[in-house]
């Protein structure tokens, strides 16, 4: 996933640490921009909860959500195209795979997001 190590306080403009409460320069409270930062995060873990549970309606609801906090998250994406496919949805598996392959940042990743992709099309679902 591509993310900023730091951005703006709106306050003074000084570099503030991605998940940081306080802004280091003016004090400025940005608890609640930390908690919007962290929240594709906390509805990824809770969508890889509901997944080992069996709950795939709830883990894909959880990853739309964080994707549409954070559209480059390649780790969403894979996981989602992961439970599409599990839930016969083998188009929608493979156009996730896709956009995965897209935001991949190592080769490591792109060879993970390609085997996914092998995987369904050996099973015959593209």
């Amino acid at each position: 996933m591509t993310r900023k190590e730091t951005y703006a306080c709106p306050t003074c403009n000084g570099a503030v640490r991605y998940h940081a409460a306080v802004c280091p320069k003016c004090d400025a409270d940005l608890g609640a921009i930390a908690q919007l930062n962290e929240m594709p995060d906390v509805l990824f873990n809770t969508a890889l909860e509901a997944a080992r549970k069996g709950q795939l309606l709830e883990a894909i609801e959880n990853l739309l959500v964080a994707i549409h906090f954070r559209p480059d998250d390649a780790g969403a994406w894979r996981l989602l195209g992961k439970l599409c496919g599990k839930s016969d949805s083998e188009k929608s598996a493979q156009e996730c795979f896709a956009m995965a392959l897209r935001y991949e940042s190592s080769s490591k990743d792109n060879d993970t997001c390609g085997m996914d992709m092998s995987f369904l099309k050996k099973l015959g679902n593209m």
